[in-house]
């Protein structure tokens, strides 16, 4: 911080060098609308108004140049035109914090790092693989001004509570604790690539309708129950929890 000369504090009236040199440190010293601030603790008042931007349209080509680049912590995506269209993360930037809601009402969301960047360690420029089903939302954080990593919004164990159930009549892409209502049969819920122990996912059939008309929870690589196998759904208004345990019982029933 700059000094300021003041008369009372000078005795005497200031030299017009004086008054010089403190506009110039007043001018130096001062923040305006646009500027960074970097100060060691930060105290408020009153309420600290994150950026937002509504009704998002995911960029329509599935790819990472095409996706819409996201300019605001909060976002929300409300059009998804088809499956896997996209977006795009700002550049990595140390401490920063991106959410993201897929508000659209039936398409998968995609969500692409910045160029050069990458999403949990998955590869540079590859798209996170957990795709976004409507309804659902993550938050990617920033450590090291490179990698962002994804975090899911809900439950932290079976035992809490999860997030609202989502209907889903389509193939699905599942992120660890969602709750699945099969509304339909002959689909697809695809398990987590890259499960932790203790992910979960809760699957349940919600028609009546899986005896004869069974759905597919397919293990995207990890065992089910110690086996290399999907699951096939067929009990009629069942409702499974499956924890991942490790890599060899894969995710548990």
């Amino acid at each position: 911080m700059s000094t300021i000369v003041t008369r009372i504090g000078k005795g005497a009236p200031l030299t017009n060098e004086e008054g010089d040199a403190n506009i110039v440190n007043l001018n130096n010293d001062k923040y305006q609308s646009g500027d960074n601030i970097n100060a060691a603790d930060l105290s408020l008042t009153g309420f600290y108004d994150r950026s937002t931007e509504l009704s998002i349209v995911a960029g329509p080509t599935q790819t990472q140049a095409g996706a819409t680049l996201l300019t605001k912590e909060n976002n929300v995506v409300s059009t998804v035109a088809v499956d896997n269209d996209g977006v795009r993360l700002p550049s990595a930037t140390v401490g920063r914090s991106v959410y993201i809601r897929n508000s659209d009402a039936v398409n998968f969301l995609k969500v692409y790092p910045f160029s050069g960047d990458d999403i949990d360690t998955g590869g540079v420029n590859v798209a996170d693989v957990n795709t976004l089903t409507a309804g659902s939302q993550r938050i990617y954080l920033c450590e090291d001004g490179t990698n962002w990593t994804s975090l899911s919004i809900g439950s932290t164990s079976p035992s809490g509570s999860t997030g609202d159930p989502q209907l889903v009549g389509v193939n699905t892409q599942a992120v660890s604790g969602d709750f699945l209502v099969a509304t339909a049969g002959s689909i697809v819920i695809t398990l987590p690539i890259t499960p932790s122990a203790g992910d979960f996912v809760i699957v349940k059939d919600g028609t009546g309708a899986a005896a004869t008309t069974s759905f597919t929870v397919a293990r995207n690589g990890s065992n089910i129950a110690a086996s290399a196998t999907d699951l096939i759904f067929d009990t009629n208004y069942e409702k499974l929890t499956m924890v991942y345990i490790d890599g060899t019982i894969g995710w548990s029933v």
